[in-house]
């Protein structure tokens, strides 16, 4: 069976657990050259039954349950879905229209479920100012907190491990086994470290958005921030997005783990 490329071009998470009543931000991430086309998100279990729900030139209304942003400069659209219930739970597609091929799509589950889901984070947004420092929390319970836990760059397929890459001079991962919680500290923060990132366990993936401002001297100028969590992403740096960085393991050398990390914005 031919490989089916289409899905290779749009990457997202995998697997997202929401608590009946909230509301959940998903990152969709494209290649450059699809920057001027048409994003939708669509519901089905299949790609031939998916019903499109929301596309990029929808007209926005305040309040909607369901929301698209686009940033053509990060190459990332964004949709939040507010106020899920039980019959939200189902698989999505964020998908990029290709006027003369085949669309470019990914898929994901979001299962909504009554109480507090087994990955959670203190926040949405976390911030730290150029040159200074930001740190995230997130806390793994149930069948998570004794299992192995990571920290991502959404879109990329870069990872870093608690436990086995938990000390660089820019990251580290610190784990408390009692409490489940992962602490990730992100120093020397720069323009290209802010963007989407995701916690992950076992199956579970949990995104978040690190803004990066004023330095605290306050000579840098201030780098877009998200008034709120709907797709309003915020580096404009250009950061050099090497393709060749795209399958490299991720080892203790912390030059090399920073240089991908920071450059890289592919999976």
């Amino acid at each position: 069976m031919a490989r089916d490329t289409t899905l290779e071009c749009v990457r997202t998470l995998r697997n997202l657990y929401v608590q009946r009543g909230g509301s959940v931000t998903v990152p969709c991430h494209y290649e450059e050259q699809h920057a001027p086309l048409l994003k939708y998100w669509c519901r089905g279990y299949t790609w031939d039954s998916c019903s499109i729900l929301i596309n990029t030139k929808s007209p926005s209304t305040p309040n909607m349950k369901l929301s698209i942003n686009d940033d053509v400069i990060q190459h990332v659209f964004t949709v939040t879905m507010r106020n899920l219930q039980d019959a939200d739970s189902g698989v999505y597609w964020c998908a990029a229209h290709i006027p003369t091929a085949l669309d470019h799509k990914a898929h994901l589950t979001i299962t909504v479920i009554p109480g507090p889901p087994e990955l959670q984070s203190e926040g949405s947004v976390f911030s730290g100012p150029v040159g200074g420092l930001v740190q995230v929390r997130c806390v793994f319970s149930g069948r998570l907190q004794r299992g192995e836990k990571k920290w991502c760059r959404s879109g990329t397929v870069v990872c870093l491990t608690a436990g086995r890459t938990s000390k660089l001079s820019k990251y580290s991962l610190d784990t408390d086994t009692h409490t489940g919680v992962l602490t990730v500290t992100i120093r020397d923060l720069r323009a290209s470290d802010a963007g989407w990132y995701w916690c992950a366990g076992r199956d579970t993936q949990l995104p978040v958005y690190v803004s990066v401002g004023l330095s605290r001297q306050g000579t840098e100028k201030p780098q877009p921030q998200p008034q709120t969590l709907q797709g309003q992403t915020t580096d404009h740096s250009g950061a050099s997005k090497n393709k060749s960085a795209r399958n490299e393991s991720i080892h203790s050398y912390d030059s090399l783990f920073q240089w991908v990390f920071t450059s890289t914005r592919r999976e």
